[in-house]
């Protein structure tokens, strides 16, 4: 696992507001309206569904729990069942994009917006990147939902998004230096 502390590209020339307000949009939902991600209520109303896409209608299911075997044995985890959506469901191609899972998840992309997000906005301009930044996140959407066409399981997070502007990030600066962390893990056993 490597991690990225940090890049050589000191070489900014504008404020990037797009980025910050993307940090904190996706902050302000995970943390306001998905209550650090335990209102259900609001994060399956607004998740995006692929056989909502491919409908175009609410897909509703009721609570259920499923059983799903670990290498612990079996155990039980509770299914909430899908809302209805309060907006069109091609919408959710959109407001997926600003949820989480947790608060693991929402950090892991917003250290990658911050690290790559404010070179990428730079050189793209504010709303160029704003533009690019939606559109890779509803690619990514659109790219799960061609694949499981009839999938009811709930998408969310940032990651198609941040995984465009990573991508921009290596084809716009091919020879900056990342500064990474690499934990190195020991494990002993003692007999």
């Amino acid at each position: 696992m490597v991690f990225p502390v940090g890049d050589d590209n000191s070489d900014r020339t504008t404020f990037p507001f797009v980025t910050i307000a993307l940090l904190l949009a996706n902050v302000f939902v995970f943390t306001v309206l998905q209550g650090m991600g335990a209102n259900d209520d609001v994060t399956l109303a607004y998740c995006q569904v692929p056989a909502e896409i491919i409908s175009g209608h609410d897909v509703v299911t009721e609570p259920s729990v499923r059983v799903v075997e670990t290498p612990q044995g079996a155990v039980q985890v509770p299914d909430p069942g899908l809302k209805p959506t309060p907006i069109p469901p091609w919408m959710t191609l959109f407001t997926a994009i600003f949820m989480h899972g947790s608060i693991m998840h929402l950090a892991g992309n917003m250290w990658f917006l911050w690290i790559f997000g404010d070179n990428v906005e730079d050189r793209m301009g504010h709303g160029r990147f704003f533009v690019f930044y939606l559109l890779c996140g509803v690619a990514a959407a659109l790219g799960q939902t061609v694949v499981a066409p009839s999938s009811t399981i709930p998408m969310i997070g940032a990651s198609g998004a941040i995984a465009g502007v990573m991508g921009a990030y290596f084809v716009l600066y091919p020879r900056s230096r990342i500064v990474t962390l690499v934990p190195l893990l020991f494990f002993f056993q003692i007999d």
